[in-house]
């Protein structure tokens, strides 16, 4: 037993020198410790969440910005279809082949509303998610909304410049048509 006390005796001699300072145990300053891991810990995931937001916003960002090239070339070639034929002078016929042509622009152009709408889409997400470059991703999308709405604009008022080349064609022609009957009778 005297060795056993002994013992018992140094253990606690050797445990009361290991104790802290500040009156903290060993207990103590596992616990901290555990807890200060748990932090790191969670920082460290907080951290990596945050970089993988910002990688998918950089992503998004790269396909917005080949959509909104893609778009705008196809929204220019097709302002420029629209621009480039020029009827004021045309037979009934070429008239009437230039309207169905221009509805059928017409058609084609609606279909791809919701690849603009798209667009725009992506470029709010981006906002809202603190993209970086926000600001020209926001004037991007400012300006394939107008060329949108510009050519849907050129379109209707090329359409109604057709109609009223048509009904002018048409007014002509029945002119005409009196005019030839006038010398006949004659």
């Amino acid at each position: 037993y005297a060795e056993k006390g002994k013992l018992e005796s140094e253990l606690y001699t050797s445990r009361s020198g290991c104790s802290s300072p500040g009156g903290r145990n060993v207990l103590d300053i596992n616990l901290a410790w555990g807890r200060l891991e748990k932090c790191e810990h969670d920082r460290e995931m907080a951290l990596r969440g945050h970089l993988q937001r910002l990688e998918k916003l950089e992503q998004l960002a790269g396909t917005f910005d080949k959509k909104y090239s893609m778009r705008e070339s196809w929204l220019m070639q097709n302002r420029s279809v629209v621009n480039d034929e020029n009827f004021s002078s045309s037979s009934i016929d070429n008239v009437e082949a230039a309207i169905k042509k221009l509805d059928a622009l017409a058609a084609y152009v609606e279909t791809h509303q919701d690849k603009i709408d798209n667009i725009a889409s992506m470029a709010d997400d981006l906002e809202k998610g603190g993209f970086h470059d926000a600001e020209r991703i926001m004037l991007c999308k400012g300006r394939i909304l107008r060329l949108w709405g510009g050519l849907q604009d050129m379109i209707k008022r090329k359409k109604e410049k057709l109609m009223r080349c048509m009904q002018l064609s048409i007014l002509l022609q029945g002119m005409t048509d009196i005019i030839d009957s006038i010398n006949e009778t004659k």
